[in-house]
């Protein structure tokens, strides 16, 4: 689940006659998250480039190993010159396994560098026989999408349920940002209070 980042520059010196033509890989096993395309200058040389270029997050699912095909970008540059396609070499990742050693027994597959968890319960007083919804919001830098529900304790005298669990993932100033919502219903089976750890 730990990002693979894929960066594809075009130089390019004059004048297009219109935006170069990129269609972004989709390799199969992967999730996508492109940020948005950069413009600026370059010099090398003493000569000027404009440059194009575009960032993309592929987040792979299963390990074992992928090749991304090359990209291909399809630029004009003259009223009446053929447009020119410009590929770059393929690219080989290899994906690990999670370590075994060392991983506690509630993980369940959030990778990333920073997290937050919080929770809500909807309704801290019920009646027998009703119920109440616990939130649990996890956001981070990783991709939740891929992160089944999280481990929950073995509550005594409580039913749990799992409902709906909204995800969105997204680039907000130039960082992944990803957040997803994991609801369950609970039912305890007594009268009572008790303490959810």
């Amino acid at each position: 689940h730990q990002p693979a980042f894929y960066n594809l520059r075009l130089l390019l010196t004059g004048r297009l006659m219109s935006d170069p033509r990129y269609n972004p890989i989709a390799p199969t096993g992967f999730l996508r998250l492109a940020f948005p395309q950069e413009n600026s200058q370059e010099e090398r040389n003493g000569r000027l480039y404009n440059v194009m270029s575009v960032k993309t997050a592929y987040f792979p699912v299963n390990e074992g190993e992928y090749t991304f095909d090359p990209s291909q970008v399809a630029v004009s540059g003259g009223l009446f010159a053929m447009p020119e396609t410009l590929k770059t070499e393929a690219k080989t990742v290899k994906v690990l396994p999670w370590p075994s050693e060392g991983r506690p027994q509630s993980f369940t597959g959030a990778v990333g560098q920073q997290f937050e968890i919080r929770a809500n319960l909807k309704s801290p007083e019920i009646a027998l026989g009703g119920n109440t919804e616990l939130e649990v919001t996890v956001k981070g830098d990783g991709h939740l999408d891929l992160v089944p529900y999280p481990f929950l304790p073995g509550w005594a005298n409580i039913e749990k349920k799992q409902l709906s669990s909204p995800a969105t993932t997204k680039v907000e100033l130039g960082q992944i940002v990803s957040q997803r919502t994991y609801n369950y219903r609970l039912k305890p089976t007594k009268v009572g209070s008790y303490d959810l750890s």
